[in-house]
């Protein structure tokens, strides 16, 4: 039986109610619901495709059986005529999915693999699979998906339901209002070290080091407010170098920014103003209690140093004296439970006035100390 209640064309009882013949109204209707062409014409090689409304086979094809339609055999019934089946080839396309459908059908899935924040991160990866910027996307959740935005939509939540992070599958994360790219390569910018922007940005400087500099974003963002300033990146990984090169290149701050090849002080020359860093401070012994995002898809050489987490704040401090111009600032991010350890290197190392300042969730998560 059709969704309509009524039963289909070609079964006696599918025309009129209580009539014995097939109505062809209704498989016309049919047809004209799902697009197909000559809807309202009867296949001419079909018995009663005379003219219309007049159930009549066309002169000139007599009907054996029904050669005269108004006179029957005494005792005889007369046969209904047969509804033309519709042929296989005018079988409707199922309509086309909509972003709407997409979105909807993709919140469970994400949330059935613990994905946190589903209906946020679908959002997302759905307006990069429409190429749409996220604050779009709702001006086109009406419109059909085209296949190759089918396609790239489902392999974008297949990669989040194994917890790779969205600023990886889709490339790109913004921090402190640009986009940086970002890889495996790279820690996924964070808004908690915006916190570390906004305590450098409160003093001038002209020269910045940035150890550790990862994606790029600190020594970048500061580059971008500070057109006056210029800069040094280091890093140990030649592919996060790479990372921070072409996001430089991106942000046309190419000719204010360097890059080195270094573990801490190991390639630095020089003294700077101000001198940042968001090293691996990690625990090894927190590693496991990490959400899969971070501890599987992030480098782990970025998230600790394999001890206590503290071993890149006492490097830090050993050399920062050498390399801090007179009344320059070290500027550091710290886990939320580790301010009085750092605070305590920097005072041994001759740095003064160590400050703790913290993030907008109330933790413990910059310490700032300047050269006398």
């Amino acid at each position: 039986m059709s969704d309509t209640g009524k039963p289909p064309a070609g079964m006696p009882g599918a025309g009129k109610p209580g009539a014995g013949t097939p109505g062809a109204g209704t498989l016309d209707a049919e047809m004209r619901d799902a697009g197909m062409p000559n809807a309202d014409k009867t296949d001419p090689g079909a018995p009663g495709a005379g003219k219309p409304g007049t159930g009549k086979p066309d002169a000139g094809k007599p009907d054996v059986a029904h050669s005269d339609p108004g006179k029957h055999a005494p005792g005889q019934v007369p046969e209904p005529h047969a509804a033309a089946p519709c042929p296989a080839s005018f079988a409707p396309d199922p309509p086309p999915q909509t972003a709407t459908r997409a979105l909807r059908a993709a919140m469970p899935a994400l949330q059935a693999a613990g994905v946190s924040d589903a209906p946020r991160d679908a959002r997302r990866l759905l307006a990069h699979a429409m190429g749409l910027a996220p604050d779009r996307l709702t001006l086109h959740l009406s419109d059909p998906l085209t296949p190759d935005q089918s396609a790239a939509f489902q392999a974008a939540l297949a990669a989040r339901r194994r917890r790779q992070p969205v600023s990886q599958i889709i490339g790109s994360r913004s921090f402190w209002g640009r986009s940086f790219r970002v890889t495996r390569d790279t820690l996924d910018p964070r808004p908690e070290t915006e916190t570390l922007i906004e305590a450098a940005l409160a003093a001038p400087f002209r020269q910045v080091l940035d150890l550790g500099l990862g994606s790029g974003c600190i020594l970048l963002t500061l580059l971008a407010e500070r057109p006056e300033a210029c800069g040094l990146g280091t890093d140990i990984s030649p592919a996060a170098l790479a990372v921070a090169q072409g996001n430089a290149q991106d942000l046309g701050l190419g000719q204010r920014a360097r890059f080195a090849v270094s573990d801490w002080w190991g390639g630095v020359m020089g003294q700077f103003d101000l001198i940042v860093s968001n090293p691996p401070y990690i625990a090894m012994s927190e590693m496991a209690a990490l959400a899969p995002e971070v501890r599987d898809w992030e480098p782990r050489l970025a998230l600790t140093p394999g001890d206590d987490g503290l071993s890149p704040y006492r490097e830090i401090a050993r050399g920062a004296l050498a390399h801090l111009a007179p009344g320059g600032r070290l500027i550091v991010e710290i886990g939320p439970t580790q301010a009085r350890a750092v605070s305590g290197y920097f005072t041994e190392a001759g740095l003064i006035s160590p400050r703790v300042l913290q993030d907008l969730d109330g933790r413990d998560r910059v310490v700032l100390a300047h050269r006398g």
